[in-house]
């Protein structure tokens, strides 16, 4: 009999389906159960009356905790691990490095292997995020640790100074094994942390594409660019919106649909107002969805014809696998892993921080609609193989850790 592989995590579709990390361990869930491991998932929920529900899916059982912050979901995954599981049979618990969800059992039962994935941990997104603050600010933060004696570079420094005080160090410290989804997350967190490289392997997030997303059309004009995400400085929205208006004003025939939460900015208003306020002119053709279900985001896919991705970061986002698959010609920003998912042939990447590189990208594609559909034909090819491909690659690795391992 085969042990247990805990997944701890506090996104989770559908109770907490707020992003990719949820994305990642249904997927993850569904792909170790086909293998033949037994799988049990601790995840939050926000609706109180569900806390401690227990609900049978189909890869095992997913065990609801209500909380409203990653630090109360610590504390009640522990409370629920000591009601149901016996730590004996954990072969062993995987959770991201994101919230530190599995820390306290982890600290309680140090015996138990954990397994941590790197997502994208809150240094790397806090660095990022700075990216638009005024070059007073950040030399101001640099001249403020000289006058306490420290030498901390804020923005451009290439290591994480304090990371000894990050919770999300502390838990990753603490993994038995620490993988990341793409090479260039490796690279950034084997600097900001100073990990040994060789203790850190790449697995690329595999995913089990939606058989409805790679039976739709390719050669489509539905004169539509879509967005998927949260509406937040990190996914590009300041780069992207005078690129809308420009692209909007030179193809008039276009709209743009935006599917994502809105997010709050620093002086307490919302990306959404400031994106419309700027998006004044040509607000008749710019529809904001707020966030969907998968089926009505899948839709989106399949009905629109290009799909735009300007994050400033991305570790190997869903989104970008998602909509080649769906047959979208995708124009996404080159950084993080997103280049290892997208080559030359199946796509067109750009500079995020560039609105002019984000219009040149876009504009080659509106003038060419050959061009457009030969990247979307390339695009779902590339990722029907790549997916296959992640599937085999996360298989073979969880077998050479678990100490059950699948029988081909």
């Amino acid at each position: 009999m085969k042990r247990n592989i805990l997944l701890v995590t506090y996104e989770f579709p559908p109770a907490m389906a707020t992003g990719g990390i949820g994305s990642y361990m249904f997927h993850l869930a569904n792909i170790l159960h086909h293998q033949g491991y037994p799988v049990s998932v601790i995840s939050a929920t926000s609706v109180s009356k569900d806390d401690g529900t227990i609900i049978k899916r189909d890869f095992g059982s997913n065990y609801l905790v209500h909380a409203t912050s990653h630090q109360e979901f610590r504390i009640k995954a522990l409370d629920l691990f000591d009601n149901y599981f016996d730590a004996a049979s954990i072969d062993f618990i995987e959770s991201p490095e994101v919230g530190a969800c599995a820390i306290e059992i982890k600290r309680k039962y140090p015996f138990i292997k954990l397994l941590v994935k790197l997502h994208t941990p809150g240094v790397l997104i806090t660095k990022v995020s700075n990216t638009y603050q005024p070059l007073s600010i950040k030399l101001r933060y640099v001249f403020g640790s000289l006058m306490r004696l420290k030498w901390d570079l804020g923005y451009w420094s290439k290591i994480s100074i304090g990371k000894e005080t990050d919770i999300e160090y502390q838990f990753s410290m603490m993994a038995d094994e620490i993988i990341c989804p793409s090479q260039a997350l490796k690279n950034k967190m084997v600097a900001l942390w100073s990990l040994d490289e060789k203790h850190v392997k790449v697995v690329p997030n595999p995913i089990i594409l939606d058989a409805s997303l790679t039976k739709g059309t390719i050669e489509r004009h539905s004169k539509t660019i879509c967005f998927v995400g949260k509406l937040t400085i990190l996914k590009g929205m300041f780069t992207l919106t005078p690129a809308i208006k420009e692209l909007l004003s030179e193809f008039p025939e276009y709209k743009f649909v935006l599917v994502g939460r809105d997010e709050p900015l620093e002086d307490g208003s919302s990306m959404k107002a400031w994106m419309q306020h700027q998006l004044t002119e040509v607000a008749d053709r710019v529809q904001f969805t707020g966030a969907l279900n998968r089926e009505a985001t899948n839709q989106v896919l399949m009905t629109s014809d290009i799909c735009v991705v300007p994050s400033l970061w991305e570790n190997y986002p869903n989104v970008v696998m998602e909509a080649m698959a769906a047959g979208c010609a995708v124009a996404a920003s080159n950084r993080g892993g997103i280049p290892e998912i997208i080559d030359h042939q199946s796509g067109i990447v750009f500079d995020p921080e560039s609105s002019s590189s984000i219009v040149q990208a876009l504009r080659s594609l509106l003038l060419e609609d050959q061009k457009r559909i030969n990247f979307a034909k390339k695009g779902r090819e590339r990722i029907e193989q790549l997916a296959a491909k992640n599937i085999t690659a996360t298989v073979e690795y969880y077998n050479s850790i678990s100490s059950h391992p699948a029988v081909s």
